[in-house]
């Protein structure tokens, strides 16, 4: 692990742990940004990272054989991770949001595979109970949060 100066491993999670939090809170901000611009730009990147999720699932669990971060997230493959790109791009395009798209079928998955390296790193398996069998909160919104960020930043350039 990655030390920073003269901080120790603890420290260094820490830091970590409260970046990604910050990601977060701006990335809900990016959100409202993004409604504000369009509903259309709000759903797109909503449908986007949905459809991402989706068809990741689906078509890792029919096609997967290469694992994509065994470490972290097991059962993700990299056939999943190319189905849930061309899903998030295939609706970011049909929403009129191609780059969208594009931006939920990558980055959102890399937002994804971060919140499940934290869980791993706290040796949890779901971010909460909220949601039974679907990982918790964080699994939930983990991807949006990146996606509206960067679709935001993308919209406002």
């Amino acid at each position: 692990m990655l030390v920073l100066g003269c901080i120790g491993v603890a420290e260094a999670i820490r830091l970590k742990s409260l970046l990604y939090a910050a990601i977060v809170v701006v990335g809900f901000f990016s959100a409202a940004g993004l409604r504000q611009h369009s509903v259309a730009a709000i759903l797109t990147v909503t449908l986007a990272t949905w459809a991402t999720d989706v068809f990741a699932y689906l078509v890792g669990m029919k096609f997967g054989k290469h694992k994509l971060a065994p470490s972290i997230s097991p059962k993700k493959t990299w056939e999943g991770a190319a189905g849930g790109f061309i899903g998030g791009l295939a609706t970011g395009t049909l929403m009129g949001f191609p780059m969208f798209g594009a931006i939920c079928g990558t980055i959102g998955q890399a937002g994804d595979l971060l919140e499940s390296y934290y869980k791993r790193r706290a040796g949890v398996k779901d971010s909460g109970t909220l949601f039974p069998g679907h990982g918790g909160v964080l699994d939930r919104f983990d991807a949006f949060v990146i996606n509206a960020l960067l679709c935001y930043l993308i919209i406002n350039w």
